[in-house]
């Protein structure tokens, strides 16, 4: 007996609307997972000091939070102050590093503004000083911030119309001791810069040993044993000027944001490092 055919009401294999979203959300969200995934693996990130080490097979003194308001360690604020607990763990390393190999120059430098030179170079000198050292910086940017860290304006302005500047001792190839300043803190001098610092690459051309100037110029300080350690804050350009800085130095240290164009950055630095190796080996 064959049934008369009769007409559904409703499809046999009904859209269930609400099932079919909760699928595909959980489906884009495991695609969506596994790209971030393979993305992190497959990206090449310096996230921490192992990173850096194995980007750039240097080691890494530290590593130092950004700080958006005052720079100076004793003065910021609460939320800031990891920066400050990493720059005395940075002065620690450096003490032990320097000493073990009778150094006492240490220059900081960078190819790229703005990655913390003058801030690093300051809140050292005055983790050192607070640690019953005595420091001297040397001032060799010409935007003069280590010098206005330290003195005002109007003090600033004195030391470049004076002639009482970096500037002027290296230009005549004097020696430093009479350029020496002494700052608000005990147990730390600063030989300040000038904005005639621009023009400084010029004047170099013209000197015998022009690459060794400024070692000259500090040869006497050294000798003298009066300061424990010199600080440099150099400018973020490689020419002769930095040439004749890291020729004056025992130790280098290049502050440096983990990004790209920090590493291409540190990249050019360490080549150019190379090639003044092969002007002052030692």
């Amino acid at each position: 007996v064959i049934d008369d055919p009769e007409t559904l009401s409703s499809p046999v294999n009904a859209l269930n609307y609400k099932k079919s979203a909760v699928i595909g959300i959980a489906i884009g969200l495991c695609v969506a997972f596994a790209i971030v995934l393979l993305y992190a693996l497959a990206k090449k990130t310096v996230r921490t000091e192992k990173d850096m080490k194995t980007v750039i097979s240097r080691p890494c003194l530290a590593t130092l939070p950004e700080i958006k308001h005052d720079p100076i360690i004793t003065r910021l604020q609460k939320d800031e102050l990891k920066y400050s607990e990493n720059v005395y763990s940075l002065q620690n390393r450096l003490d032990f590093l320097m000493k073990k190999n009778s150094q006492k120059v240490l220059l900081v430098t960078s190819t790229v503004p703005a990655e913390g030179k003058t801030t690093l170079s300051l809140n050292l000198a005055i983790a050192m000083a607070r640690r019953g050292m005595k420091v001297l910086l040397i001032d060799g940017d010409m935007q003069m911030n280590l010098t206005l860290s330290y003195f005002d304006e109007e003090a600033a302005l004195g030391f470049n119309e004076s002639g009482i500047n970096l500037y002027t001792a290296i230009k005549h190839q004097k020696e430093l001791t009479p350029y020496i300043r002494h700052t608000a803190y005990e147990g730390l001098d600063l030989i300040p810069s000038s904005i005639l610092m621009s023009g400084i690459e010029v004047d170099l051309f013209t000197m015998w040993q022009r690459e060794f100037i400024l070692k000259q110029g500090l040869a006497k300080i050294r000798e003298s044993g009066e300061y424990d350690y010199i600080l440099i804050d150099a400018p973020p350009t490689l020419g002769c000027w930095v040439m004749n800085i890291m020729c004056a130095s025992d130790y280098l240290i290049v502050p440096v944001e983990a990004s790209p164009w920090g590493l291409f950055g540190l990249a050019n630095m360490f080549e150019f490092y190379e090639q003044v190796k092969q002007i002052a080996p030692k």
